[in-house]
């Protein structure tokens, strides 16, 4: 019979319900091991690697490792093939089949049945299905919906945008580029950035192209935060700015 995950996992935690023996740790060794074996194609017999096991259940002591490996053994649930002979090799172990099979009713199974019917007869604030009234939004629109003139992250303009994903730059006047950095300027008001620095950084993006528009609308792509500081690394730009330390540490979004 073929092995089936769901099938082995719900046993499991039938069987810890019931069982206080049954700890947290050896519910994370378990599902690794059912990981590792639905990786290995569900082999009768397969092997597991001590220190990748350790490393990704954050196991820090080999003694709780082998101690919890053999409680699992103990319980039914795996058998021990072969230990582990030294560093270079891995211990070899096998699920018990039988534990695929899931009770008709289990204790587990029974309390969630109970629940759930305790959740459906309850009918407070007028809900037949539950304790708490489920709000629903009377439309489909965000009520913080981005401007994209003022995303700073291009991934925060919505594709539905009239402007697209990446166009706010593309399309943007000059009176809309400026409007843009003031609103930057509010936005991080202990930058440690001169005024003249802003001047100079609009006045060249908002120069004509000689194909149409303004620079701006000819760049591949433009976060304000990014282009600000390339302007400033500028070789020709090299100690024209006297750029203040900030007051605190600025998380640019």
């Amino acid at each position: 019979m073929k092995r089936d995950g769901y099938k082995l996992t719900r046993a499991w935690f039938d069987f810890a319900y019931e069982k206080k023996e049954a700890k947290a740790i050896h519910t994370a060794l378990y599902l690794w091991i059912v990981e590792v074996n639905n990786k290995c194609a569900w082999k009768d017999e397969f092997g597991l690697p001590t220190s990748h096991a350790m490393e990704v259940l954050s196991i820090a002591n080999k003694k709780t490792y082998y101690d919890t490996l053999k409680d699992l053994q103990t319980f039914g649930f795996i058998t021990i093939v072969q230990e582990s002979q030294n560093q270079f090799t891995a211990c070899i172990v096998s699920l018990k089949k039988e534990n695929g099979e899931v009770k008709n009713r289990s204790a587990l199974s029974s309390a969630m049945f109970q629940q759930h019917i305790e959740q459906c007869s309850s009918n407070s604030n007028g809900t037949p299905f539950g304790n708490v009234p489920i709000d629903k939004p009377l439309n489909i629109q965000p009520l913080n919906s981005l401007n994209p003139f003022f995303a700073e992250n291009e991934n925060q303009v919505s594709k539905s945008s009239n402007l697209g994903l990446h166009n706010w730059f593309v399309k943007a006047t000059p009176e809309e580029f400026t409007e843009r950095i003031n609103k930057f300027k509010e936005e991080h008001p202990n930058s440690g950035y001169p005024e003249i620095l802003y001047k100079d950084f609009i006045n060249y993006y908002s120069t004509p192209h000689k194909d149409g528009g303004i620079e701006l609308n000819h760049q591949r792509n433009f976060g304000i935060q990014n282009k600000l500081q390339q302007w400033i690394g500028n070789t020709q730009n090299a100690g024209k700015y006297e750029i203040k330390t900030p007051k605190k540490r600025i998380h640019y979004e």
